[in-house]
């Protein structure tokens, strides 16, 4: 199983937890919100609660995933023009590669498959 799999497995199983609670605690209670005093089924407090506690995870991954998208640009660019220095300055002399002389082998992007 893959790891997006286990943890839809988990929140659907925490999704239902949360709905088997709520539906127990369905009695009309008081809220006080700020300046507001209301009425409302526990469930839906519960529901809502819970709702608005996704959303906000959601928010906070995405700008998370944003932030790891931009920094990924941003090192591929680095390494272009690194790599675009490194032929340049290897132009200027006639002596073999740095990566032929070390003997290592030279970094290729494409053999670096991301998240393994």
């Amino acid at each position: 199983m893959q790891k997006s799999q286990v943890l839809f497995i988990i929140g659907l199983i925490f999704a239902i937890l949360i709905s088997v609670f709520a539906l127990t605690n369905a009695k009309p209670v008081g809220i006080n919100l700020l300046f507001y005093d209301f009425t409302a089924s526990q469930a839906l407090i519960i529901f809502v609660s819970a709702a608005l506690g996704a959303v906000i995870a959601a928010t906070l991954g995405t700008v998370r995933y944003i932030r790891r998208v931009n920094e990924v640009r941003r090192l591929k660019k680095e390494i272009d023009a690194l790599k675009k220095e490194v032929a340049f300055l290897e132009s200027l002399t006639e002596e073999t590669p740095i990566s032929q002389k070390t003997g290592y082998p030279q970094f290729n992007e494409g053999d670096y498959v991301e998240g393994k």
